[in-house]
């Protein structure tokens, strides 16, 4: 992974955002990885806001989402948390999103069927939310029926498919890590994480 720091001097939060490219939105695999990553980061249940809020305390809130594109949709998880435990946060993105796989179990499997059940039966109860479902399909030329077909992937998914996904477009080792915050604190604490020298960007993106 390549990790790139973009200066904030004085800074008393760290931005984190680590992701990847996957697949555009009208691709069948695209609802695969939104079901696999709900246990990760889908919700304030998954691990990523159970840890890094629930139980450190680092943050308000850490998700991991697909930003759903006609190209290549990107995978991102991010959190916002205080300065200094900019690195320890970022050693719990690594584990989490590194050990997803081997730690995604068959209860895993029922607990995250029963969230998204429990998500979907909410999802289309007003006039916008079906009107956004309408605007889904038109966007990205999806079947009539692409809801049912998505209610049917989650009920009948295997652990190994969930495994097959997560290797296959959550591989924590191809992501780009992005960090904002203050260098002069938290620079030289990032080269720990173990990921090589930070490479350093302006506000635009441009390497300095």
């Amino acid at each position: 992974p390549q990790v790139y720091f973009i200066d904030l001097p004085g800074a008393k939060q760290s931005v984190i955002m680590a992701g990847k490219p996957t697949v555009p939105a009208s691709d069948d695999a695209f609802h695969h990885i939104v079901v696999a990553n709900n246990l990760l980061g889908g919700s304030i249940g998954g691990r990523l806001a159970q840890t890094l809020r629930i139980q450190k305390g680092y943050t308000y809130g850490a998700y991991s989402y697909l930003r759903g594109t006609s190209y290549q949709s990107p995978f991102v998880a991010s959190s916002q948390v205080r300065t200094n435990v900019t690195l320890e946060s970022l050693e719990i993105f690594k584990d989490l999103i590194g050990n997803y796989k081997p730690t995604f179990t068959e209860d895993d499997l029922a607990v995250n069927q029963n969230m998204i059940i429990k998500s979907n039966a909410r999802k289309f109860e007003t006039l916008d939310q079906q009107l956004g479902m309408l605007n889904k399909m038109s966007r990205f030329d999806l079947a009539s029926d692409y809801i049912e077909q998505e209610q049917a992937y989650v009920m009948n998914a295997s652990v190994e498919d969930i495994h097959r996904t997560i290797v296959t477009h959550m591989d924590e080792q191809q992501m780009v890590y992005v960090i904002v915050g203050d260098a002069k604190s938290q620079l030289s604490r990032i080269k720990d994480l173990g990921y090589g020298e930070p490479v350093i960007l302006d506000v635009d993106g441009n390497k300095i």
